[in-house]
């Protein structure tokens, strides 16, 4: 069964970090956006096997993804990469 899941990725100095929104524990990095998907999905696979020899199950929540705006003073921001 396939299972959808909210990845969020951030770019780095060298390269993206990714996460799994509904599943904390599934964090990794890659060279690329491309690279790191491939890491993001091993990684949860990974995990799931490891949850599956624990006997542990996979929490189901709902996420909500939703921008919000927040006052940020003018030049606060720099742009990495």
């Amino acid at each position: 069964m396939l299972k959808n899941f909210t990845a969020c990725y951030r770019k780095l100095e060298h390269g993206y970090m990714g996460k799994i929104l509904e599943w904390p524990g599934v964090i990794t990095e890659g060279n690329d956006l491309e690279d790191c998907e491939e890491m993001l999905t091993d990684a949860a696979h990974e995990m799931m096997l490891g949850y599956k020899d624990e006997g542990l199950k996979i929490l189901n929540p709902s996420i909500i993804v939703k921008p919000i705006s927040i006052p940020i003073d003018d030049g606060m921001l720099e742009n990495v990469g």
